[in-house]
């Protein structure tokens, strides 16, 4: 039978694309190794000791037992500042402050990892490892969704592995987690663009009969046929008192009940039919004949199929209306758009939290930042799909569109 602290290195593992966390390809398998690791008795020798903690602290944290993890990491960080090396301390240190990161301790995991940086660049010998302070450190930016600060990391890291010919698996993580925090900082610059441009056109289309504003971001599959109120809940779930909104339209003549859906009424399908007209020309006033535009943007729509975590955008973006240019890329905007409002919901409501709950969080509220960096991670699905150099390009072509 293989020794356990020879099997442990034999338990294979990768890294999530999105969260890059790392956990075991075979977690019973792990979980088993670590029932029997933590029965063994501790070696007499402190680097044999320092190794048998630093294996159990490793193996815990992968299988989310953080306090496991936490103490025995903890206690090999402890026997490398009395019994080892420089560089031994600075590992462990990392590998302490990666669980204080999962324990969502990040400030403290943020000085622990500043200080592995800087001494990683004073002791000689790990000058040319301190990649993984870098790639350690841009994991737990990324965690709190500081996505340029975790881009900056991991490029550093990248830099570092490459000049140093290190390990082809260490240099395809620190390209993987580049990938991932660019798609990120993209999302993030996206989010932007679109506040920006879908309202203006929207806005210059007012005037609109009571409540028949819920109307026009369905408009596309209202016109379609019957829409089941799961989707009408999801497109307007920051909408207060909407259940008295919809009863107010069926009164009044513009949406019919059917079934466990609505549907619109001719009265209301000449309503949408004039405000698509009415939104096609606003888009086309500003924004003229944007056909560069228009392509980048579809690509990433056409693309982005199935990856949202609600469901809005699909059902919007399953649609491809005709029309002008601008107004086809006004559609596809809002698709987008309502992309990140579906991660956004999702992440609130993996909190316990509903839309009353999150607006009621201070801005520190650690709560409020793990919902930030779940919405951005999972808003950059599109752009994880498009290549490094098409993300900066479209950010580019949507900030040269006015508004």
């Amino acid at each position: 039978m293989t020794p356990p602290h020879i099997e442990f290195y034999t338990l294979a593992f990768s890294m999530d694309d999105e969260t890059l966390q790392d956990s075991f390809d075979d977690p019973a398998a792990a979980t088993d190794w670590l029932r029997r690791a933590l029965a063994e008795p501790l070696p007499t020798e402190p680097g044999e000791a320092r190794q048998h903690h630093t294996r159990i602290g490793t193996a815990a944290r992968m299988l989310r037992r953080l306090d496991i993890a936490e103490e025995h990491l903890a206690s090999a960080l402890e026997l490398a500042e009395r019994h080892g090396r420089d560089e031994d301390a600075v590992f462990a240190r990392i590998r302490l402050a990666h669980v204080l990161q999962w324990q969502g301790r990040f400030d403290e995991a943020l000085v622990e990892f500043d200080r592995c940086i800087e001494e990683s660049g004073r002791i000689g010998s790990l000058n040319a490892r301190k990649y993984f302070a870098f790639q350690h450190a841009g994991k737990c930016h990324y965690d709190m969704g500081n996505w340029e600060i975790a881009r900056s990391h991991f490029a550093m890291a990248l830099r570092l592995r490459l000049a140093s010919d290190a390990d082809p698996e260490l240099i395809a993580s620190s390209s993987q987690a580049l990938n991932a925090a660019d798609a990120c900082f993209t999302g993030k610059l996206a989010a932007q663009e679109l506040d920006r441009l879908v309202p203006v056109v929207h806005n210059r289309i007012g005037d609109l009969p009571d409540h028949t504003e819920l109307l026009v971001d369905l408009r596309r599959p209202l016109i379609d046929g019957v829409v089941p109120m799961s989707l009408v809940r999801a497109v307007h779930r920051c909408v207060p008192k909407l259940d008295l909104a919809l009863e107010s339209l069926v009164g009044d003549g513009w949406l019919l009940r059917r079934g466990d859906g609505v549907a619109i009424t001719e009265r209301s399908r000449d309503l949408l039919d004039d405000v698509s007209r009415r939104l096609d020309a606003a888009a086309t006033e500003l924004w003229g004949e944007p056909a560069e535009q228009l392509a980048m943007v579809e690509q990433v729509v056409d693309r982005a199929a199935g990856t949202s975590a609600g469901l809005v955008f699909d059902a919007l973006a399953a649609r491809r209306p005709a029309g002008p240019a601008a107004g086809r890329l006004l559609d596809r905007l809002s698709a987008l758009r309502y992309h990140g409002a579906d991660a956004r919901a999702a992440a609130w409501q993996a909190e316990g939290l509903t839309a009353e709950g999150v607006r009621a969080l201070r801005g520190s509220d650690p709560v409020r930042r793990r919902i930030e960096a779940a919405t951005g991670r999972v808003a950059a699905r599109p752009y994880r799909r498009i290549e490094p150099e098409q993300r900066v390009r479209l950010i580019a072509a949507l900030h040269a569109l006015p508004s």
